[in-house]
């Protein structure tokens, strides 16, 4: 899978290909007809029919998706020095303005099951023992067997990890007549983390139905003195389905601001003085299975 910068953020996609599993059609029965019968046997003859249908359907889709964001920011605008001069006009420090979008999807893909795996199809069974030998043995048996398993297995893991820095402070304003005002500009950051973690859609329809026809007709008829017939069918349908989705994120963000540390000293005459302030919001949506 590729990892894409889009220019209007940071937008990392991870996992977002669509992926589909079709059990379509898979009426593995359709159309089958199953036929027994003894029909005018020997005296102490033995007759046996037997039919054994099984079809086993296994979907598994594993998904594992990993996305990792590393960004920091520092600025720095004091450490300024203003010393030994006669006359000096306003003195402002830059302030800094930071805005930023991360985006991470992981594992989001349309993920479709559908199908008619659970439908047997139009399955008939007709098996009987018909005019029987004195002391025969008949037997007819059917046994049909329909698995389906299907397991879906989705592990998605999301890092932010976002500093901040800033530093107008540290100035030195000394040893000079006249100063004017002396201002430190704001430092305003705003970051939004959105995170969306194993949304893919799981659609099962289709798969527990069941449209077919299955139809089991049995009989003895005119059966002989001391004779043993028998008929059996046994028909068993089985779907397991198995969801697992695991998801983690972690947003781990840091901010330092240094505005103060100002040394003004051992001047004749200082305007008004203003150290400079900060704004830092950080906001983050989390979705998550």
């Amino acid at each position: 899978m590729n990892i894409k910068h889009v220019s209007t953020g940071l937008r990392y996609a991870l996992g977002a290909a669509v992926v589909s599993a079709f059990i379509g059609g898979t009426a593995a029965f359709a159309g089958v007809d199953i036929r027994f019968h003894n029909d005018t046997t020997g005296p102490s003859s033995s007759n046996t029919n037997s039919a054994t249908v099984s079809d086993d359907t296994t979907v598994t889709i594993t998904r594992d998706g990993t996305a990792t964001f590393n960004g920091s920011v520092s600025v720095t605008t004091g450490g300024n020095n203003f010393s030994s001069n006669t006359t000096l006009g306003d003195i402002t420090t830059g302030g800094a303005t930071v805005s930023g979008t991360v985006s991470n999807s992981v594992n989001t893909g349309g993920m479709i099951v559908i199908g008619s795996a659970g439908d047997m199809g139009n399955v008939m069974v007709d098996i009987g023992n018909d005019t029987t030998g004195p002391n025969s043995v008949n037997s007819n048996s059917v046994s049909i067997t329909r698995d389906v398993d299907i397991t879906i297995d989705e592990d998605a893991s999301i890092t932010n990890n976002i500093a901040a820095s800033f530093n107008n402070g540290g100035n030195t304003i000394s040893n000079n007549t006249t100063v004017g005002n002396f201002r430190g500009n704001d430092f305003n950051m705003t970051v939004n983390s959105n995170n969306t973690a194993n949304s893919s859609g799981v659609n099962l329809s289709g798969l527990m139905s069941s449209g077919g026809n299955v139809s089991v007709t049995s009989g003895n008829d005119t059966t002989g003195p001391s004779s043993s017939n028998s008929n059996s069918t046994s028909i068993s349908q089985n779907t397991n389905v198995n969801i697992s989705q695991t998801g983690t994120v972690n947003n781990n963000a840091s901010a330092s601001m240094t505005t103060g540390g100002n040394n003004i000293s051992s001047n004749t005459t200082v305007g008004n003085v203003t150290t400079g302030g900060g704004n830092v919001n950080w906001t983050f949506n989390n979705s998550v299975n």
